[in-house]
């Protein structure tokens, strides 16, 4: 089983040596790795090349123009030759050094599963951390991935078959395009946990507060993207269980617009959670609060 590495990087020096660096380390070696530099305005690029200089099975794709981690993952996608299984790793996230030996094992134990994901260990630049178990994976998959948020794609790796068959990620999408992905790769097949150490996934490193609060799936506008994408992932089959799982996700952000001080928005979203399920409890408690509320 050949396994290919996918590694998207922009404007991070240092990180992504350290995520270079646990790749190498690793205790299956990876067959081939493509790291994407997504036109950084910095010395990462030179950084990446000057680093896996002489080393065989590795090489730096460079984009002409930035276009955010979905299109250059699909790059580098394209640039792995007879790969089976494809591994992402985010150039600011570091691996254990058995992870691709337990995704082998994984994919091996059950072939039939589109994806292998792994634990994750949300390590915050506040020294905060959270360890974020994969065990999603092993029961509905898709309830998972609405209520869960699937993974980070460092804790990720793909049939190359069914990543060519959904036609990888969004292009267009800078945000929550592994949700995204994830949701469709559901569609075809199932997923596997591959049991072991967690990924670290290093959330906030290396970027400023702004770009931080704009990726969170606690923010507001996070929150907003992926009621977006599921809403468009449900629109052409609607059964009970995935309208129960949509009125859930209008709650979830109907809750997050009454707690950051947004009542009339809030309501918007009940009465939208309440009219795509009317017996879903929930989303009638938050309502009756918002009455209560005053506005920023």
């Amino acid at each position: 089983m050949r396994i290919g590495v996918v590694i998207p990087a922009y404007n991070r020096p240092g990180l992504v040596v350290e995520s270079l660096q646990t790749i190498a380390e690793q205790d299956r070696p990876a067959d081939q790795v493509v790291v994407v530099d997504d036109c950084s305005t910095d010395e990462t690029a030179d950084r990446i090349a000057e680093w896996i200089k002489d080393r065989d099975g590795w090489s730096l794709v460079r984009m002409s123009k930035n276009q955010g981690p979905a299109a250059a993952r699909n790059r580098g996608i394209e640039a792995l030759s007879g790969a089976d299984l494809i591994a992402f790793l985010d150039s600011d996230d570091l691996w254990p050094r058995e992870h691709l030996a337990r995704i082998e094992r994984a994919a091996a134990k059950r072939p039939e599963a589109v994806a292998i994901v792994a634990d994750q260990l949300v390590a915050r630049k506040d020294g905060r951390s959270r360890l974020r178990k994969a065990d999603w994976a092993q029961g509905r998959v898709l309830v998972g991935l609405i209520r869960r948020g699937g993974c980070t794609p460092s804790a990720l790796a793909v049939s190359a078959a069914a990543s060519a068959r959904v036609g990888g990620f969004k292009d267009s999408m800078r945000c929550h395009e592994d949700l995204e992905f994830l949701l469709r790769l559901s569609e075809i097949g199932p997923f596997v946990r591959a049991d072991g150490p967690p990924v670290s996934y290093r959330f906030g490193v290396g970027c400023g507060d702004v770009e931080a609060a704009s990726i969170s799936k606690h923010s507001t506008d996070g929150a907003e993207r992926r009621l977006e994408i599921v809403r468009t992932a449900f629109a052409n089959h609607m059964t009970a269980r995935r309208r129960q799982l949509l009125a859930w996700a209008y709650f979830r952000s109907a809750r997050l617009l009454f707690k950051t001080g947004f009542p009339a928005q809030a309501r918007s979203r009940c009465w939208s959670a309440i009219r795509t399920a009317p017996w879903y409890v929930r989303p009638w408690f938050c309502l009756f609060r918002s009455f209560g509320a005053s506005a920023r």
